[in-house]
């Protein structure tokens, strides 16, 4: 019966679930606001065509050098430019100041503010007073409000006043929030932007939105810092130098346009701008009258909606090849910016960057996990491979990016090697299977060694026999010698498993080798699912009979062979032999030493 979980689907539920507790834990620890934010400001806070009813009497330099200082300002002189405002029938007029308490020295200009304002249509500001330092960026309905700081008492009663407090998100301090109404300790607080739009639909009977108190709402800007409305100057109202036509039944804000007042913030649709107070006002009211307000979505949810879809797409591209998780990968962060997208046109605030990163990150953890699992698979067949073949020739073919495994051969000059045990049948039927298992691995690890630690190929094992290759499959510096040298170490080793033997098992261990060199065809020799890299030709069977008549602790080489390394060497020629397959006798010597060693 199949497994109905495998070895591979639990790693995966492994790997899903490290990952989205990962990033679970970053979510609710940081939020992302910041990452959030810039994303979601460059994708959906553009220009937009802004109210033509909104209009703005700047408090700006060049008042300021009309007028003279502005904090030696009374309030007759706000006073003078209502009046001369009222002359074209403005629908409100709202001023971004607060006047609280009453003047001393002049109450005359205190009474002139309050008479301006007697039609009823001026909306000044208030400042709150919390309790405590709140979060401006999670306003919530348990921040304490202890009261208001009020307009003096005459002017509060004359007009409407709001609070004009922003709220700055906390993660980089641009204003992208309001807070329409607050309510606390059975008193509502109005903000003064939508005091102003309260009163302003209320007036031309227009409809309303309704907003819930103590919920705070984004808004979208519908021009870039102190741009799209049309802006007149203070002093030139004041002078009453201009015609205002176009103000009737419209909105008025009147506030500071100048940066020595420091009533200036950032804004989403261009940050590395300041906007004025009074233009951040503006474009409150204008969202309120377009409805394009948001609200943000239930944190908890979608918390528990990020963490489900962190666990299916780590899952799914887990148990995929990398194009269906590249393609998944694609189509993920495509789907989300889409319900992202589909959420803020129905005006609800939800950010997926955070989530699209997740992503990302888990799709490149992904790669670098199944890169990991080839380093392992790579590793463990290496290994493998060097059982066969000398470190040194597997560590260049790796290198060799041209190298490839293909049924086929080349003919080349090569060095062959055979070794084996002398009277190995008989020594295994006086044993007992663990002595003779014993005694062969001792054998053929000193054979595999010894063939390595020259640069040679291991060839094959056949039986109790050992064949080696040399200058194959690659080319190997005096290859030829190193052949020789390699026999010459079996040889030597030969004679402490000869003692070990002796001891153990009270058995002799000797063994016969024959080398010889000469063209052979050397390649992949096999089908399409199996393939054998060795040697074949008349230079292998002549090494292989040289093995054959080699007695015990015998090293024969060819005349061929000897003639090439007799310089390094220390051999006696004993003579020809006439070896199977071979019509002519075969010159031979046997190797007695090696010079220098």
């Amino acid at each position: 019966m199949k497994k109905i979980i495998t070895k591979r689907g639990i790693k995966g539920v492994i790997f899903s679930l490290t990952i989205s507790f990962f990033f679970l834990f970053l979510h609710v620890a940081f939020a992302f606001d910041g990452l959030n934010n810039f994303f979601m400001d460059r994708i959906y806070q553009r220009p937009k065509a802004q109210n033509t009813n909104i209009f703005i009497v700047a408090i700006d330099d060049k008042s300021i050098e009309e007028l003279g200082r502005y904090d030696d300002w009374n309030r007759g002189y706000y006073a003078k430019v209502i009046n001369n405002l009222n002359k074209y029938n403005p629908a409100v007029i709202g001023i971004d100041v607060v006047f609280s308490g009453e003047t001393k020295e002049h109450p005359e200009y205190d009474l002139e503010l309050v008479n301006a304002c007697k039609d009823k249509n001026v909306v000044v500001g208030s400042k709150l007073d919390f309790g405590l330092v709140i979060n401006n960026e999670k306003f919530t309905a348990t921040s304490k409000v202890k009261g208001e700081l009020l307009p003096y008492e005459d002017l509060a009663n004359t007009t409407e006043y709001g609070y004009t407090d922003s709220f700055l998100d906390k993660s980089d301090g641009i204003a992208r929030k309001v807070v329409p109404l607050m309510q606390y300790d059975g008193n509502t607080y109005t903000s003064f932007s939508y005091k102003i739009y309260d009163m302003y639909t209320n007036m031309l009977g227009l409809n309303k939105n309704k907003y819930a108190p103590n919920q705070a709402y984004r808004f979208n800007y519908a021009t870039l810092p102190n741009d799209g409305y049309t802006v007149v100057s203070f002093s030139d109202v004041y002078n009453d130098k201009i015609n205002l036509f176009d103000i009737e039944d419209s909105i008025v804000l009147i506030g500071g346009y100048a940066a020595i007042l420091q009533d200036n913030y950032y804004t989403p649709i261009k940050s590395s701008k300041l906007a004025y107070g009074v233009t951040i006002h503006a474009n409150i009211i204008d969202a309120y009258l377009r409805s394009d307000t948001l609200v943000d979505a239930n944190n908890i949810l979608m918390t528990f909606v990020i963490f489900i879809v962190l666990v299916l797409f780590a899952y799914l591209i887990f148990r995929s090849n990398i194009i269906i998780s590249s393609v998944s990968e694609i189509l993920s962060i495509g789907i989300l910016l889409g319900i992202q997208t589909l959420l803020y046109v129905n005006k609800i605030y939800y950010p997926f960057m955070d989530l699209i990163l997740a992503l990302i990150i888990t799709y490149i953890a992904y790669i670098g996990f199944k890169y990991g699992e080839e380093l392992v698979t790579r590793f463990k067949t290496v290994n493998v491979f060097k059982k066969y073949v000398a470190p040194q020739v597997v560590d260049k073919a790796l290198k060799n990016v041209d190298y490839k495994v293909n049924v086929g051969g080349e003919k080349r000059h090569i060095a062959c090697l055979f070794v084996d045990i002398r009277g190995f049948t008989p020594l295994s039927e006086g044993l007992e299977p663990e002595a003779v298992v014993s005694i062969l691995n001792e054998y053929l690890t000193l054979t595999t060694n010894s063939i390595f630690s020259v640069g040679g190929t291991l060839d094959k094992f056949i039986g109790d026999a050992t064949m080696a290759i040399f200058n194959a499959p690659f080319d190997l510096d005096d290859y030829e010698f190193k052949s020789v040298k390699a026999a010459w170490l079996i040889a030597k080793g030969s004679e402490e498993i000869d003692r070990i033997a002796m001891e153990r098992f009270g058995k002799h261990v000797s063994f016969g080798i024959g080398v010889n060199s000469g063209y052979a065809v050397v390649g992949n020799i096999g089908s399409k699912t199996r393939i054998d890299y060795t040697a074949i030709g008349d230079t292998v069977n002549t090494a292989a009979r040289l093995e054959a008549n080699a007695k015990a602790g015998e090293i024969l080489i060819s005349e061929e062979l000897y003639n090439s390394v007799k310089d390094r060497i220390d051999a006696i020629c004993i003579g020809g032999l006439s070896l199977k397959g071979k019509s002519k006798e075969v010159i031979t010597y046997k190797v007695i030493g090696i010079k220098g060693e």
